[in-house]
């Protein structure tokens, strides 16, 4: 088993037992009202919250720090700064309705991590390129000619610890591609990637918990 796969099994884990003992203690009490009441039935129907092992406790943290992404095959002369700070400090900052802070080390550099989250990665680029015949307008003319296009894949890695236990609380991968994409539109092509991860990502962090019933045999 990888690392990467035990430390969400173990994160899955936390969940499930917090879930375990809640289930245990409303099922001490209902076995007790039962047969104080006199019930015949041997038939308990109950509704369960099971943690989703993708969701976020982001209201548990008094700080979230947005410790920055590392960068691999991101084409030369193309900043994706304002992408990567856009997202991770605004988009996220809405939807958790928690700020997220850009980490500074000025700042935070001897912050004292008390119920301090960290949100870090890495952005991997990859870009293939071929030359294909296409059909090009010329003069008003249509002409068929050698043309270069690029396949591209992205892959954003998110790690989130609690800065306090150094626990990962959260890990994963997501990856997406693009076809036969023009090579002088870097910009278009980034942002078109990085729109389908990113939304992957924020889409699973706050996921609610799933409410399954359950019949339990008394």
């Amino acid at each position: 088993m990888t690392k990467k796969r035990m430390e969400k099994k173990e994160i899955y884990k936390y969940r499930l037992l917090t879930a375990v003992v809640g289930l245990a203690a409303l099922l001490s009490l209902t076995v007790f009202t039962v047969n104080c009441g006199g019930g015949i039935s041997n038939r308990l129907e109950v509704s369960l919250n099971l943690p989703d092992p993708g969701s976020v406790q982001f209201e548990k943290y008094e700080t979230i720090l947005f410790k920055g992404v590392d960068l691999e095959g991101i084409p030369k002369d193309f900043d994706p700064g304002p992408f990567l700070d856009s997202f991770f400090i605004d988009d996220i900052s809405r939807t958790i309705e928690k700020q997220v802070v850009a980490w500074d080390r000025k700042k935070h550099g001897e912050m004292v991590p008390k119920k301090l989250l960290e949100i870090s990665g890495r952005l991997k680029l990859e870009i293939n390129s071929r030359s294909k015949i296409s059909d090009v307008k010329e003069n008003g003319k249509i002409k068929k000619k050698f043309v270069t296009v690029q396949h591209w894949t992205m892959t954003l890695t998110v790690e989130l610890k609690d800065a306090s236990t150094g626990k990962m609380v959260y890990k994963d991968d997501y990856s997406a591609k693009l076809a036969n994409a023009e090579a002088d539109a870097v910009k278009f092509n980034f942002d078109n990637l990085f729109f389908k991860v990113s939304g992957r990502f924020l889409k699973r962090m706050t996921r609610t918990k799933r409410m399954q019933r359950r019949h339990l045999l008394l």
